[in-house]
């Protein structure tokens, strides 16, 4: 895993050539709604990189959080393994995670930050994916959940962070950026989180430690009808940042709130 410090600058400046790998492409999670192509109004300018300020503070945050965050394992056959991101939230044995990340699987594995295993079982889950939430539990876990925040009150550029466990980086990682600047749709959020496979189900966590968010998917905001021909390409140079308008797609703590409610 590399260094925190070299992890947290270089997401929060857009640069992890990883991240044009990200779960969940939004064609396949998000139905077509009246909204059409206007569902993502994106600006059309690169975020600009966290200050070191807001770097070092993502990462004390994101160490606090950690101790939150599980690492979740699904058998989905033949030796096929899938693996997600959760948080601990409410009492101290329930997990918030993805319904994509345990749909199908009944129990499963967990892993805290310490090495201890539990096996898990599915409490409920949105089988439609709208929003993407399911609430799973493990006897014997007893960890602190993360505070709740207020999705409403984020602001645009506002700092933000996540921890999960993003395939080629690692486990428990950190990563940082700004909120985008538009960022509601139907019951979610858009920021510059970068996020890759593995992101599945981590925290969205502001730099005051409440979780503002549940990290689903990714997506570029450029999207397009199916016979409509592509843009053409953005400049002549070379490219070092793969990042670049890519957005990561979180379900509002309000949305992962009512869900909870209604389950407990």
């Amino acid at each position: 895993m590399p260094n925190r410090r070299a992890v947290l600058k270089s997401t929060a400046a857009g640069a992890l050539v990883a991240v044009a790998g990200c779960v969940d492409r939004i064609g396949e999670s998000i139905p077509d709604t009246e909204a059409g192509p206007d569902l993502f109004q994106a600006d059309d300018t690169t975020p600009q990189p966290l200050d070191d300020t807001a770097v070092e503070q993502a990462g004390e945050v994101g160490r606090q959080v950690r101790e939150s965050v599980v690492y979740l394992q699904t058998e989905l056959g033949r030796g096929a393994l899938a693996s997600g991101a959760g948080f601990v939230y409410g009492d101290g044995d329930h997990v918030i995670t993805n319904a994509h990340n345990i749909q199908g699987s009944e129990t499963f594995d967990l892993w805290t930050l310490d090495g201890e295993a539990y096996e898990a079982e599915v409490v409920d889950y949105v089988a439609d994916r709208q929003p993407d939430v399911a609430l799973v539990r493990a006897d014997g876990l007893d960890l602190d959940p993360l505070d709740s925040g207020s999705a409403e009150d984020l602001e645009t550029g506002q700092p933000l962070l996540q921890v999960g466990h993003p395939s080629l980086m690692g486990n428990w990682v950190i990563t940082a950026g700004p909120m985008a600047s538009s960022s509601r749709f139907r019951s979610g959020l858009q920021t510059h989180v970068p996020g890759m496979q593995g992101n599945s189900g981590s925290p969205l966590v502001t730099l005051d430690g409440q979780v503002v968010g549940l990290t689903y998917g990714a997506t570029s905001p450029d999207l397009r009808a199916p016979d409509e021909p592509p843009a053409g390409p953005p400049s002549d140079a070379a490219n070092t940042r793969l990042v670049g308008r890519m957005m990561s797609l979180h379900v509002s703590i309000e949305a992962v709130n009512e869900q909870y409610t209604a389950w407990t």
